[in-house]
């Protein structure tokens, strides 16, 4: 009966603990920060940090480098996001960026002390 009362309670505590992990790996994504609007600007300066003006938040924001890894994000998604922020701009279209570290979008810290997007979204 002992054994099987240990068994019980490993069992729950494994359920309680997966739980747990599941819920705090959701909050962490839940922390991010969705900026929406237009591209105001968009420019590389010579060393090939790729710098945006979003009307979210009116201030120049590095969001990567076209020439080295920059916070995690290569140089080829750099070109991509390169393209998508000058279509955007061109098109006059909104964009979303999508940001784990910021705790608000107007607050985002300015040019090359700015936190890496996870991703920059065309809008329709």
């Amino acid at each position: 009966m002992t054994k099987l009362k240990n068994n019980t309670r490993k069992h729950i505590l494994k359920k309680y603990i997966l739980l747990m992990l599941i819920t705090l790996s959701t909050q962490s994504y839940a922390d991010g920060k969705w900026c929406e609007g237009k591209i105001k600007n968009v420019w590389v300066d010579y060393s090939g940090r790729l710098y945006i003006t979003g009307s979210w938040r009116s201030e120049h924001t590095q969001i990567c480098n076209l020439n080295i890894e920059w916070k995690g994000v290569t140089t080829k998604v750099c070109q991509a996001w390169l393209a998508e922020a000058q279509l955007a701009f061109a098109a006059q279209s909104n964009v979303i960026m999508h940001y784990d570290d910021v705790s608000s979008c107007s607050e985002i810290p300015s040019y090359t002390s700015a936190p890496r997007p996870t991703y920059l979204m065309i809008k329709n």
